[in-house]
């Protein structure tokens, strides 16, 4: 039988319940597929088939890392799938710019990206006032989830355990709508 590795990160060793029965239908099929840490040093990428990306959550606290075992693992001769190109693609979220320009339709975005002279002077009311929108997510171009992510609806009371530098916007956007 041969074996695959399906990559994860240190907080979730055995991957998420819900991706066990990927293991399962593998087997299956007669492919062991094996949890593996994708910055552990003790994995020996090359004794497997390939690598599926599944649950390496903490790649956008250190990107350059994540690339350099990307690199390191197809230099083994081993398969990453999706591809490493994708993966480098899709870990900025301006790939959604991208799929827009194509044709998809994506949720209505405004990218402040660090060459926009608009970026140091902009304020998310005037954001909110220009494009008319009552509700914004506000994240970094490089991040996974919910510690970098933040939600910010007019008069909605923001959460204060929130992790993200973004939540002082939320209630700054809020108190300049109030007034």
């Amino acid at each position: 039988m041969s074996a695959i590795a399906l990559a994860t990160y240190a907080a979730l060793p055995n991957l998420a319940a819900d991706e066990h029965p990927l293991i399962a239908r593998l087997a299956e099929r007669d492919i062991r597929a094996v949890p593996a840490v994708w910055d552990d040093p003790a994995v020996a990428w090359q004794q497997f088939a390939g690598v599926i990306v599944r649950s390496c959550w903490d790649y956008h606290l250190r990107p350059a890392e994540f690339f350099q075992w990307i690199d390191r693992v197809t230099s083994l001769g081993v398969p990453i799938w999706n591809s490493p190109a994708t993966l480098r693609w899709n870990s900025r979220k301006t790939y959604l710019h991208d799929l827009t320009i194509g044709g998809v339709r994506t949720v209505p975005t405004l990218w402040l990206l660090g060459d926009n002279p608009r970026r140091a002077t902009v304020s998310l009311a005037d954001v909110i006032e220009d494009t008319g929108w009552e509700h914004v997510v506000v994240k970094p171009v490089v991040s996974s989830a919910a510690p970098t992510l933040e939600s910010c609806s007019f008069g909605a009371p923001q959460d204060p355990t929130s992790p993200s530098g973004s939540k002082t916007a939320c209630r700054s956007l809020n108190a300049a709508r109030a007034s």
